[in-house]
């Protein structure tokens, strides 16, 4: 939680009873903000995931050499946010 949210809480726990929809409404709100954020980090911890896996079986076949550099004729493509780029930017062959 940020300072500014730890600093509000304290302020109704001092404040002592009456407050508990405020100090609840408080928690909820950074329970969601966690949750969002967990499933940002999972999906990164997939793609990250599938790319290990990615590089270890083309090493292990000793096929590598395509992970590094683009084939001839395809495209560098600009990096773009993850959702951003379809299919169809792809040449088919590439």
């Amino acid at each position: 939680m940020p300072i500014r949210g730890i600093r509000r809480y304290a302020e109704l726990v001092t404040a002592g009873g009456g407050n508990e929809d405020d100090r609840l409404g408080l928690l909820g709100s950074r329970r969601d903000h966690v949750l969002a954020r967990t499933a940002e980090l999972q999906d990164s911890l997939e793609r990250i995931n599938h790319k290990v896996d990615v590089y270890r079986g083309r090493l292990a076949a000793g096929d590598a050499d395509p992970l590094w550099a683009p084939r001839r004729g395809c495209p560098v493509l600009p990096v773009v946010p993850y959702g951003e780029r379809r299919s169809a930017d792809f040449p088919s062959d590439c």
